[in-house]
């Protein structure tokens, strides 16, 4: 495999950023479509496994919150006073 120095790293990806970020939309546009198609059929399939699945999240995320507020609180008080 070839070695590149940052700095032609850094030229090749400016070069191309456009081609990059059009791939990349499209790219999660199509994974977006697949993810909700994916779930509306375990919504019919299997709704009570998809149930706990939201449930562990929703449990995670509280328990993130919980954890972590002070961080998080300070963190939009910094964006509220830049914006």
């Amino acid at each position: 495999m070839a070695k590149y120095g940052p700095k032609k790293k850094r030229e090749y990806y400016l070069a191309n950023r456009k081609e990059r970020l059009a791939y990349q939309n499209q790219y999660y546009r199509e994974s977006k479509q697949r993810f909700k198609r994916w779930k509306e059929i375990q919504e019919l399939l299997e709704p009570e496994k998809l149930e706990e699945a939201k449930k562990k999240l929703s449990d995670y995320n509280k328990a993130y919150y919980k954890k972590n507020k002070d961080k998080i609180l300070a963190k939009r008080r910094e964006r509220k006073l830049f914006f």
